[in-house]
């Protein structure tokens, strides 16, 4: 069972989200924080296999949070999502060691996959990349050249992913 932690200043997207990770046959939400500050100080009790949280947070963003875990925990791999791309902030959470950057309109195994290929990876980065989403988007994941960060668009104007150009 991989034992995920959200991380989302917005109730109602922890809720949303920790439901579609619960109905997985093979994941489980052990811990649900309301910033980055309240994962860093649950980190050590929940033991999370994948940490997921949001990018933009009051007391700790997401790169700050990454930052911690992989100084902390290097083997814990971190997915960022984020409602709007910010490009430097993004390519602060990958430099810090965050395993991709989703931007939050996403299909369901949009999510679950990278999740599941983070847990099997240990946060290592000499694993598997991750595979493209499914309207054939490259996630930006670690080790990527974020010089030049896009926003990959599906439908009109929605933002699917951030990718690496």
């Amino acid at each position: 069972m991989i034992r995920v932690m959200v991380v989302d200043d917005h109730e109602l997207f922890r809720q949303a989200l920790s439901a579609v990770i619960d109905q997985e046959h093979d994941m489980t939400v052990v811990a649900v924080c309301g910033d980055g500050q309240e994962a860093v100080e649950r980190l050590t009790q929940a033991r999370p296999d994948v940490v997921v949280t949001d990018l933009v947070m009051p007391r700790l963003d997401g790169a700050a949070t990454t930052a911690h875990v992989r100084r902390h925990h290097p083997e814990l791999p971190v997915l960022v999502l984020t409602g709007t791309p910010h490009g430097q902030l993004a390519a602060a959470a990958l430099a810090a060691g965050a395993q991709a950057v989703l931007v939050k309109h996403l299909e369901r195994d949009d999510l679950v996959t990278p999740i599941r290929t983070g847990a099997r990876d240990n946060g290592g980065r000499g694993g598997e990349p991750l595979p493209p989403s499914s309207d054939g988007a490259r996630v930006c994941q670690y080790g990527d050249d974020v010089e030049d960060l896009r926003v990959h668009h599906r439908h009109g104007d929605m933002a699917h992913r951030v990718t690496v150009v």
